[in-house]
């Protein structure tokens, strides 16, 4: 997040890698124009998947030169840069194409599992569920790892990798949505089912993230 001084606006950076080409930004007096199609996480034209969509507005090319962002005509293929004005038309992950006529590229993996850690979070004062809202959005947008979700009773839950990361999420979430709000204790899913063994089976363990306690036993039928 770009934060200003008092009176500018804030805006989501995408971090972004260059692998062919070069991107330009879309301001009027850099020499070159280019035409930028948004291709969503499905897009694959060859098995009849379309996800295309167009930037809302110019975009904005930054080199990263430490905590300062230079704004740019261009960057080529090979560097990492820093691109504006697709907060509308990305969540988490995209590609950024001249054309439609080719596959995206593959969202981000992880090798932990999602959702070691969930806690739920309300806005204190309920008029101010809106800002929260928009506040989710844009950490679910800006956070790669996050992953948000809404109950069936209204219920609005954040799922971390861990402790340090949910602390981080809050902290983001705060800074977003800037109402005071209300976090839960860890939520922790209780599971039951039968299961038929030849042995005796007893086996206990604990997350080291602070997950939780997850017992599995069994018995003879």
């Amino acid at each position: 997040e770009m934060a200003g001084e008092e009176g500018k606006t804030e805006t989501l950076v995408a971090f972004t890698r260059v692998l062919s080409g070069t991107i330009f930004s879309s301001n009027p007096s850099t020499p070159t124009q280019q035409s930028v199609s948004v291709l969503g996480p499905r897009h694959n034209p060859a098995k009849g998947h379309h996800d295309v969509t167009a930037p809302p507005g110019r975009l904005g090319v930054f080199l990263m030169m430490g905590d300062a962002l230079v704004p740019v005509d261009g960057v080529p293929a090979g560097n990492l840069c820093a691109v504006t004005g697709l907060e509308t038309v990305v969540s988490k992950c995209a590609t950024l194409a001249t054309t439609a006529n080719c596959p995206a590229l593959r969202s981000l993996s992880f090798q932990a599992r999602p959702g070691l850690i969930r806690v739920a979070v309300e806005a204190e004062d309920g008029r101010d569920t809106g800002a929260l809202d928009k506040g989710l959005k844009r950490l679910h947008a800006s956070d790669p790892a996050v992953e948000i979700s809404v109950k069936h009773g209204g219920e609005r839950v954040i799922s971390a990798l861990g402790q340090l990361h949910l602390e981080h999420c809050l902290k983001e979430l705060r800074d977003f949505a800037r109402v005071p709000l209300r976090v839960s204790e860890p939520l922790i899913a209780i599971r039951e089912g039968l299961c038929y063994s030849a042995d005796d089976v007893t086996a206990l363990s604990e997350e080291s993230t602070g997950g939780g306690h997850h017992a599995v036993t069994s018995q003879r039928q």
